[in-house]
């Protein structure tokens, strides 16, 4: 698989671009400032449907503008596919080829992508937290069935918590905080079980590295 077109319009720094990539090794290279960085986000998003370092999509509009368009064709096993996510009036909205998709999470692992930037020096040097959600992102890229999961229990953790801050604590008195907590270890259990079953034959990979 490689990506051999993208084309950004209204996106970050630029008023619109398109890129011809080739299949191999592909270089940026510029000034600080010129946009090398936006191009590799523009990619992101067809990829994981969201930016790496923003967290509104308003943030990846062009300065003075309402609207953004990303539009990347790709090509596998000699099949050619097009991604589009366009962004306006508050709303994405995404195309696979000609269709419509309505849930953006169906985009999520089409276009097969790794990122590492300076900040990912946080996962050796920073919090638990930081490496799983590395991995959740990854396992998710390989895996509908653990995103799914995984979207499943953030969505009850939310809930939970919601809930928990709406009668001031007094859930936890309750049945009903037990209930979300035997749901959340039921769910937790499962994202586990998963990690351990997609990490197989990573392992096998590390032991034969380390092994040498």
């Amino acid at each position: 698989m490689y990506l051999k077109r993208l084309i950004l319009k209204q996106f970050r720094n630029y008023q619109e671009i398109d890129i011809s990539f080739k299949d191999g090794n592909n270089l940026l290279i510029g000034e600080n400032g010129q946009g090398k960085s936006n191009i590799l986000e523009g990619i992101y998003l067809l990829g994981m449907t969201k930016a790496f370092r923003s967290v509104l999509d308003q943030d990846l509009v062009q300065f003075s503008k309402d609207s953004f368009f990303v539009k990347g064709t790709y090509e596998e096993s000699e099949m050619e596919s097009t991604i589009t996510i366009g962004y306006q009036q508050g709303k994405k909205q995404a195309h696979l080829n000609d269709t419509r998709i309505t849930k953006l999470s169906d985009l999520i692992g089409l276009l097969k992508l790794v990122l590492f930037s300076q900040g990912d020096i946080q996962l050796i040097t920073g919090p638990p937290a930081i490496r799983r959600k590395f991995l959740d992102m990854t396992l998710s890229l390989s895996s509908k069935r653990y995103l799914e999961q995984l979207q499943n229990y953030h969505k009850v953790v939310k809930q939970r918590n919601s809930a928990l801050k709406k009668m001031g604590g007094a859930l936890s008195q309750g049945y009903l905080y037990k209930i979300w907590d035997e749901q959340l270890i039921e769910m937790g259990s499962d994202l586990i079980s998963s990690r351990i079953q997609l990490f197989e034959p990573m392992n096998e990979i590390t032991k034969s590295l380390f092994s040498t």
